[in-house]
């Protein structure tokens, strides 16, 4: 699966937990349809909540399909043999909620098109509204979540976003700072001593990884192949354990915060206040101004001299974006100097609570946060144009997990 490009590839559940997994997709050109699906690559277990979407995908693309199926991730459903298997014999039928996986619109026969009846948009036309759906597999939002969308001409309407994933321990996507939260929850010797140092070493790498495997998501929406690049590079990088990290790190946050096109794109787009940001948490409320970071209170980030990313407080697409970018960067510092304690025999100060900053915001927040970030997500996209409503959405990091924990 390292061909370069390699294109048409339906990746399962999405590239940012196969990064997560330690493989790199760059090299491939996910598939937007099944019609142009040509590779499949998905785990041996297909996510619950996929299943269905996975088969009905399966069943229109064309035939002779290529399937990679590496043992990789955590997750827990059905044999990926059983789902190509009934997809081959037409058992496509799907869950109501899985409906429309790449895009679904209402169909309309010749006469009611004669007619079109409804309410005048923004600029004065009579438009016929267009329902659709995106997701829950398939670009360009992440796996597990749906977007129901209604469109007056090419202006969102309304939109309803969901998440249909759900597993025990939560959203697989950050298993070392998961980890940690449960060393700490049960304040064990590794959270009190000088073991602490590598954890946090461990965390922050995790956060760089997840930063930059988004960033390249956002790449591909926008067709930045800059962006997907240098994306891609820190995430060969870290899965490499190259024992810094800064040098290729440092060119993907540089080429975020200089690149106009990017800015172009961006910015004003999916503005949200402060107030609004505050329920998100994490990286959404940091790029509206808010002091929201766990770590702000943990004594051993304060000997590493940590400040929180709050230079960009715009509360926009692009804001999210730049805080992200330096986020990363700031991440690989972090995990440096972490190992440098360590290797110095500093003492680790303990934590002064169980919860842990994750990539998406602290994951002792359960699973309100999220639900937050998707509902602020879906009203943001609101009244927005058709491609900006789409780099909205991919913005806030949406995951489709829906978990207690």
């Amino acid at each position: 699966m390292n061909a370069p490009q390699t294109r048409g590839v339906l990746i399962v559940p999405d590239e940012q937990h196969w990064a997560a997994w330690g493989q790199d997709t760059t090299s491939l050109t996910p598939a937007v349809s099944p019609a142009s699906t040509r590779v499949l690559l998905c785990p041996d277990r297909v996510p619950e909540g996929l299943h269905r979407a996975l088969g009905r995908w399966l069943g229109d693309a064309p035939a002779g399909l290529t399937v990679h199926s590496p043992t990789a991730g955590a997750t827990a459903g059905p044999r990926l043999r059983d789902v190509v298997a009934r997809a081959a014999r037409g058992d496509v039928t799907p869950a109501p909620e899985e409906d429309g996986h790449h895009g679904h619109e209402e169909e309309h026969d010749d006469h009611d098109m004669m007619a079109i009846i409804g309410d005048p948009s923004a600029d004065g036309l009579v438009m016929e509204d267009i329902d659709l759906t995106l997701g829950p597999l398939g670009p360009p939002l992440p796996a597990g979540v749906t977007a129901q969308i209604t469109l007056d001409g090419d202006v969102v309407a309304a939109c309803r976003v969901a998440r249909t994933l759900a597993g025990v321990g939560g959203d697989p996507l950050t298993p070392a700072a998961r980890a940690t939260r449960n060393e700490q929850a049960r304040a064990s010797a590794a959270t009190s001593g000088p073991e602490r140092w590598g954890l946090i070493a461990t965390v922050e790498r995790e956060r760089a990884l997840s930063h930059a495997a988004w960033l390249r998501a956002l790449g591909r929406l926008l067709d930045h192949g800059r962006l997907v690049a240098a994306a891609g590079a820190v995430i060969r990088t870290l899965h490499a354990g190259t024992p810094d990290g800064r040098d290729a790190v440092g060119c993907l946050s540089r080429l975020v915060a200089a690149d106009r096109p990017l800015r172009r794109r961006l910015a004003g787009v999916g503005t949200v206040s402060s107030g609004d940001a505050a329920a998100a948490r994490g990286p959404v409320a940091r790029a509206c101004g808010l002091n929201d970071d766990v770590r702000s209170g943990d004594p051993a980030y304060a000997h590493l001299g940590f400040q929180p990313v709050l230079a960009h407080t715009a509360g926009d697409a692009l804001a999210r974006t730049l805080v992200r970018a330096g986020e990363a960067l700031q991440a690989v510092v972090l995990a440096a100097a972490a190992a440098s304690a360590a290797r110095a025999g500093t003492v680790c100060p303990p934590p002064s609570a169980a919860t842990v900053e994750g990539p998406r915001g602290p994951l002792g927040a359960g699973d309100h946060a999220a639900a937050a970030t998707a509902d602020l997500a879906a009203a943001a996209a609101l009244g927005a144009e058709w491609s900006a409503a789409l780099a909205t959405l991919v913005s806030f990091d949406l995951s489709g997990w829906a978990a207690t924990a």
